[in-house]
């Protein structure tokens, strides 16, 4: 875990063999014996690979592949580097990209750190294997005793040391999110409403809430579904009914000002307390300065005729309202190497479509007949 692997480090020639591009094995032979020949007459390795090399990867750097660990490369270029020694000069050596001449230039052993630069890591390492290893045993015993004692948690808290901790109430939806990471947890939910635990009264098995964390639970309160008394409600009512009325006069208020800025006041004119008028600029489609669905808006409206505004009332999800108003539009002229692939996938979605439309026609218009024989047929 702590050591760096052996690694070796290689030139290559490599002169293809392909027949479809006319280069045969005999003529890689035969050149690969004339780079030998000259090897062995004292010329450079490194020289030879830049004159002769056919990988345009490495020829460049006189055939320098730099180091690698076992593996790493095909099969048959792999178990002649790693059979080398140092300094050596293989025999070709064949693979599906042609004859290679290497030359092994460095073998880099595998290296050990020392105990002293890893010692804390080590210590980590074995303290979370421990902790993981004692965690699944407690885990075992947690589901071994929810199971044979199923009708209380105690027994189970009192043998691992654990403590049985009540919740607030919670429905299908959960409770009080990431406040409350049990209760909001999906498997928690899920297993709370199950017919073993709501209907039998019976624990649950163990719940994988994280890798770090699991619970079991059991029934501690029910209460079922009901009609809500006024008295429970009645302040949440009151804000609803607030905020609606609040909404509508908000959308009365910008209708009155759609009137008069439709025939001819200016915006800045009709601003008062809680209301503000923004100017924009010009926005794409995929402009970022506006909310999405304002931006939509805006792209529903009119186009100005003869440099005369258009007004939109648009309500916002939030209950605001919002006028929006669209003095100009400019055409998005598209660069023509951009219309080629537009149109190229335009085609070949219409070419499927008719394609398609075509088939059902023959398939609705076709007589088929079903021969007894077909049910036989595996």
């Amino acid at each position: 875990m702590f050591s760096t692997p052996e690694k070796r480090q290689a030139r290559h020639i490599l002169i293809r063999v392909d027949a479809a591009a006319g280069e045969t094995l005999e003529q890689a032979e035969k050149t690969i014996k004339e780079i030998q020949d000259k090897l062995a007459a004292g010329e450079e390795f490194a020289e030879l690979a830049k004159a002769y090399s056919q990988d345009p990867g490495s020829a460049a750097t006189g055939g320098d592949l730099g180091s690698f660990e076992q593996g790493m490369m095909v099969t048959e270029f792999d178990d002649a580097v790693f059979s080398m020694k140092e300094g050596q000069t293989s025999e070709p050596v064949k693979t599906d990209f042609g004859l290679h001449l290497i030359k092994l230039e460095k073998i880099i052993p595998l290296s050990v750190k020392p105990l002293a630069e890893v010692k804390a890591d080590v210590i980590t390492q074995f303290q979370n294997q421990e902790a993981e290893k004692e965690y699944f045993e407690l885990l075992e015993q947690m589901n071994t005793l929810v199971y044979e004692q199923g009708d209380s948690l105690a027994p189970v808290a009192e043998a691992l040391g654990l403590k049985v901790s009540t919740t607030e109430f919670f429905g299908r939806e959960g409770g009080l999110g990431s406040s409350d990471k049990v209760t909001s947890n999906g498997k928690v939910i899920k297993a709370a409403f199950s017919d073993l635990v709501l209907k039998d009264g019976l624990n649950s098995e163990a719940i994988e809430m994280s890798p770090k964390d699991s619970v079991a639970i059991r029934l501690n309160e029910y209460q079922p579904e009901r009609q809500q008394a006024l008295s429970e409600v009645s302040e949440d009512i009151k804000a609803e009914l607030t905020r609606e009325k609040a909404v509508n006069e908000a959308k009365a208020l910008a209708e009155s000002i759609l009137v008069k800025l439709q025939e001819g006041e200016l915006p800045e004119s009709v601003a008062q307390d809680g209301i503000e008028w923004h100017q924009v600029g010009w926005i794409d489609r995929n402009s970022q300065q506006l909310l999405p669905q304002m931006v939509q808006a805006f792209f529903s409206v009119k186009k100005p005729v003869e440099g005369q505004a258009e007004w939109k009332l648009f309500q916002l999800s939030t209950g605001d309202t919002t006028l929006l108003q669209v003095t100009g539009v400019k055409s998005n002229e598209m660069a023509e190497e951009a219309k080629a692939p537009l149109m190229e996938a335009f085609n070949e979605l219409n070419a499927n479509s008719e394609l398609n439309a075509r088939l059902q026609m023959m398939k609705a218009n076709a007589e088929i007949r079903k021969l007894d024989n077909y049910l036989t047929i595996k």
